[in-house]
């Protein structure tokens, strides 16, 4: 994982490309940029990972992940999510074990939200 700094107008059209996103104004969601963190994994590369407790909201700007389970010792195949699809949005609500793994399928970049900060966003919007 390596955190990568984003042109705002570039993630502003991006971001409107994500189907929860759409109907926010290019001030909304510079607002959202603002409160996001931008992450650049390596194909291979784990993303979430099963049982681990974390609140982040993510969503695909560049390229695809796998959605695992573990099953008996084996990463059992659920999902692919494609570029501008989103994922862990459960975190967002409870605050529980993550019940999935996810990983890079290929060279992808996402946007992550925290909990605290999209309920911030969401409360002066």
């Amino acid at each position: 994982m390596k955190k990568i700094d984003i042109d705002q107008e570039f993630a502003t059209q991006e971001l409107k490309k994500i189907q929860i996103f759409k109907l926010l104004s290019n001030d909304e969601i510079q607002q959202l940029i603002q409160k996001a963190q931008f992450y650049s994994y390596a194909n291979g590369e784990s993303i979430i990972l099963e049982g681990d407790v974390n609140s982040n909201f993510y969503g695909i700007l560049k390229g695809m992940v796998s959605v695992t389970l573990l099953q008996e010792n084996e990463d059992v195949f659920v999902d692919f999510i494609k570029q501008y699809g989103i994922f862990g949005e459960a975190g967002l609500f409870i605050n529980a074990k993550r019940t999935a793994n996810v990983k890079a399928k290929e060279d992808v970049h996402v946007m992550c939200i925290e909990r605290d900060d999209f309920f911030n966003f969401i409360q002066n919007n």
